[in-house]
């Protein structure tokens, strides 16, 4: 079960603080889950056979600004380019990241290849992650193709380069599926 008090206090900081201080908590996110990973490392690796849950944070925090935009936008997002077969791809290709990148299936899943590999995994995610919350906060201010192109883009090299450092068959599939997809249409919804 997803501990939902996590995200109850990203909502309230937001909230009470506002939309340009959240690099600030994802900073204090980043180093408690550093905190977590150090004091909880034998439980975490005990059950990282089956569950990421580094990549359970990942996901959750990527899902805040996207949940903080649909609640903007009451009216909801409007696709402008019917293709259906983009979007049913980028849809499967979608939820098989946001799988993949928590569950891991025995036989498809081959871990990291050391500790070395995994530091750079946790690094490079944090980063990513933290730049497409930055980029989330501009797009907020202003809507642009590039920004689109932006949040479309660092997600997709998210899952593809998570997929490929854990050595996760599936997600690196989902991740090929998904990626071309949600660039283009994020791309031809932002130039109409």
């Amino acid at each position: 079960m997803i501990d939902k008090s996590g995200l109850a206090a990203a909502f309230a900081f937001i909230r009470e603080y506002g939309i340009d201080e959240f690099p600030r908590f994802l900073c204090v996110c980043c180093i408690l889950s550093g905190i977590l990973y150090q004091s909880e490392r034998s439980w975490i690796f005990d059950n990282m056979e089956w569950l990421n849950v580094f990549g359970l944070i990942f996901i959750i925090v990527i899902l805040i600004p996207n949940i903080i935009f649909a609640i903007r936008r009451r009216d909801g997002f409007v696709n402008k380019w019917k293709n259906k077969y983009a979007e049913a791809a980028e849809q499967i290709g979608r939820v098989g990241c946001f799988v993949f990148m928590i569950i891991n299936i025995p036989g498809t899943w081959f871990g990291w290849r050391s500790d070395e590999a995994f530091a750079v995994y946790l690094i490079a995610d944090t980063v990513l992650v933290m730049l497409y919350c930055l980029t989330w906060i501009v797009y907020f201010k202003k809507s642009s193709v590039f920004g689109a192109l932006a949040l479309s883009v660092i997600p997709s090299i998210l899952f593809l380069f998570s997929g490929i450092m854990s050595r996760s068959v599936l997600l690196i599939i989902a991740s090929v599926i998904f990626a071309p997809n949600h660039i283009v249409i994020s791309y031809k919804n932002a130039k109409k």
